[in-house]
């Protein structure tokens, strides 16, 4: 069965309306909490323990079906799905815990101490205002697996629902909780090398760059609560205007401040900031594809790095490959989304992985991508080795590469479509074995994505330029 609710990063869609209209939501939710109530274990992953549902920060203990954690971003639509969500939960004798707006990692990182049996986030993450999505982790804060997602689905779909619900004192509870941040400073700076030094910050100028989004409060604060001196800006959210012409879509915004404001790095987180690009002090930008060399080396180093293996995905940049190999590294491309990356991880003992978008994740640190880690790692690695970031991210030098996005009206198999086979064929014969061709839909987006990368820029875009015409002419 094909997915039709589940892309690469949760249940995403134009709110109030396909996938996410209220009556949609009730209907996923009262799914989800009747699985909760008559079978837990669903939402494991395999081989995991009976999650603790002692809440260890005496947040309130839950009963009955146990205890699902629940954030927004800063959406206007967050305020209606959520109420459908609760509904939905609570009428399977499901208690919410409200957690208000908040970013995404801080409810994968936190579920487990809040002895949560499941978090939900209502964002879009990366997307512009209209869209919104629901993801969910289990009680160890990890995305749920595809043949999860997939059972999930059909169950959901099938429109049956559940047949019988809670009634008295057995109807779920909601419960308020908003003061979080001691809760997740505590955890992330554990291991960070500054942790029992805050005062070691107090010699960094950072800009960030909240894409008037979840973390619009709390990145800054936490970066002041460690010593930082902060330039906040697009931290005003007002409902629409989240991720727009900001954040780590548009990192140039912030790379001019950075200059303006002579500070020694720019943080640029998305929406729900479970991704980060940076800025060097020059205002250069610094992607996850750098931002995974630098800490390859230092994790290498320090004889950290278990199998002393990274993993990407296919729109990782040839230059990483090269570099990593460089050092000894073997870089292991994954689809594209982070739950492959982060499923290829865990199977396989891994610490190090993540995407070119600056979707990164430190499975030493967070169960999931986390902005404001990746940015820690770098700070840390920073004033651990004396380096400027622009010295750290040195250690290589970008393939040319073109990305495009372009409309479609259908889904088919991109090169079960004749002539677009016929070009993608054409493309590869012209790159040989100096170049790759990506071509795939975007998990979020009504969009096919050509990714091609090659020694000559311009024979690229003009690669790239045909591909794409051919798809709009066949799928637009």
């Amino acid at each position: 069965m094909s997915q039709q609710l589940f892309g690469t990063d949760g249940i995403r869609d134009i709110a109030n309306s396909g996938n996410l209209t209220t009556d949609k939501v009730l209907q996923i939710a009262r799914t989800v909490g009747h699985k909760l109530r008559t079978n837990p274990q669903f939402f494991w992953h395999e081989g995991m323990r009976a999650p603790d549902r002692r809440d260890r920060s005496a947040r309130g203990k839950s009963r009955g079906a146990g205890k699902v954690a629940i954030g927004v971003d800063t959406r206007i639509s967050g305020p209606l799905i959520c109420a459908a969500l609760e509904a939905g939960l609570l009428s399977q004798g499901v208690d919410i815990l409200n957690l208000g707006v908040i970013p995404t990692p801080v409810v994968a990182s936190m579920t487990n101490v809040w002895g949560c049996i499941l978090g939900i986030v209502i964002s879009a993450s990366h997307n512009s205002m209209e869209y919104n999505g629901i993801k969910l982790f289990n009680a160890r804060g990890l995305k749920l697996p595809r043949q999860t997602e997939t059972k999930l689905e059909a169950e959901i779909l099938s429109g049956s629902g559940p047949m019988n619900f809670p009634i008295g004192d057995r109807i779920g509870r909601k419960m308020e909780h908003d003061d979080f941040l001691e809760d997740y400073l505590g955890l992330i700076t554990r291991q960070m090398a500054f942790a029992s030094s805050r005062r070691r910050l107090t010699k960094l100028k950072i800009v960030v760059d909240g894409a008037n989004g979840a973390a619009s409060e709390i990145a800054p604060r936490i970066l002041r609560e460690l010593g930082a001196k902060v330039v906040a800006i697009h931290c005003t959210p007002d409902g629409r205007n989240i991720n727009r012409n900001c954040g780590a879509l548009y990192p140039q915004v912030a790379a001019e401040v950075v200059r303006t404001e002579k500070a020694h790095l720019g943080i640029s987180l998305d929406g729900d900031a479970d991704r980060a690009i940076l800025l060097d002090e020059q205002g250069n930008t610094v992607d996850g594809d750098f931002m995974m060399a630098i800490a390859a080396g230092h994790l290498k180093q320090q004889a950290a790095l278990p199998g002393d293996l990274v993993v990407g995905t296919v729109m990782s940049n040839l230059c990483l490959e090269l570099y990593l190999k460089q050092i000894g590294v073997q870089l292991l491309r994954t689809p594209v989304g982070d739950q492959y990356v982060l499923e290829k991880m865990i199977d396989d003992g891994y610490v190090l992985g993540g995407e070119q978008s600056g979707h990164l994740i430190f499975l030493d640190t967070a169960s999931t991508g986390d902005g404001l880690v990746t940015s820690l790692k770098m700070i840390d690695i920073m004033l651990e080795t004396g380096k400027k970031l622009s010295e750290l991210a040195s250690v290589m030098s970008r393939s040319p590469q073109i990305l495009l996005n372009v409309p479609v009206s259908s889904r088919p198999e991109l090169e079960s479509v004749p002539a677009i086979r016929a070009q993608a064929d054409q493309v590869r014969s012209t790159l040989g074995d100096d170049g790759r061709l990506v071509l795939r839909y975007s998990g979020t987006e009504t969009l096919a994505r050509v990714m091609i990368e090659g020694l000559d820029e311009k024979q690229i875009n003009k690669l790239a330029e045909s591909l794409a015409d051919v798809i709009r002419k066949e799928l637009g």
